[in-house]
């Protein structure tokens, strides 16, 4: 019943040992309010988030999940050799990462939902109507397994993610990385004076892409061909905060 759209094998790096496992402190943002000692079984869940069948949250469990805990633990104890399996790996692991969550599903029906008035808007107006009155309607779709379906959309073009190179971010300052409940972050330094929301598509040139994986460690795939990270070793060091 219970589906995790942050899986608790990353959550677990940065939760500390309660009285009956692991547990997590959460910043609600909405809220502004702080929620200590958070069991970490109980949180970025929603019931039924995939389905009722559970189909998805297995198929996550065994063939996303597993493997990538294997490789995410192995980085986190300090081994940063990835091997170009390990790799694919993660690649899945965190495209479908990027759309599992309920900010890519509100993204995605925000994206489908301009499409729609967009269409309606240039009826009116090719009918003679006034296309303002497009904004005051309501454009649904049916989103019954619309987060079953962006996942598996992530795991299927990982493969895009093959030109990329990886580069392991140490923490050794004072403050912690932190994780959320959409912790795939994307960026585009190259095209950063752009508006543009093509600029973090995952297909860009330049394209940047963040995961923390531990409050000390935090993974980054970035486009060689646009940037050059470190030196000539897979690990940079931050001493600065």
């Amino acid at each position: 019943k219970k589906q995790h759209y942050v899986p608790q094998f990353l959550l677990k790096h940065f939760a500390c040992d309660g009285s009956n496992g692991k547990k997590i402190n959460i910043f609600d943002m909405d809220r502004s309010d702080v929620r200590y000692g958070q069991p970490v079984q109980g949180v970025f869940s929603q019931n039924y988030f995939y389905d009722k069948d559970n189909q998805v949250e297995n198929f996550l469990a065994k063939n996303i999940e597993l493997p990538a805990s294997i490789v995410v633990n192995k980085i986190v104890s300090g081994n940063f050799n990835i091997i170009s399996e390990d790799l694919l790996t993660l690649h899945r692991f965190i495209l479908s990462q990027c759309y599992r969550t309920p900010e890519a599903t509100e993204r995605v029906i925000g994206f489908v939902n301009s499409h729609l008035e967009s269409i309606v808007r240039e009826g009116l107006s090719l009918n003679g109507f006034d296309p303002e009155e497009a904004s005051a309607g309501q454009f649904n779709f049916n989103q019954d397994k619309l987060a079953s379906a962006i996942t598996i959309y992530g795991v299927l073009v990982a493969e895009i993610l093959r030109d990329l190179e990886y580069h392991i971010i140490k923490n050794e300052t004072s403050s912690e990385f932190y994780i959320s409940d959409h912790p795939v972050f994307i960026y585009n330094w190259l095209y950063r004076e752009l508006k543009d929301p093509a600029v973090t598509s995952i297909t860009a040139i330049g394209l940047q892409i963040f995961l923390p994986l531990s409050p000390k460690i935090t993974l980054c795939l970035y486009d060689p061909k646009v940037y050059k990270y470190g030196q000539r070793t897979s690990v940079t060091c931050i001493y600065n905060d």
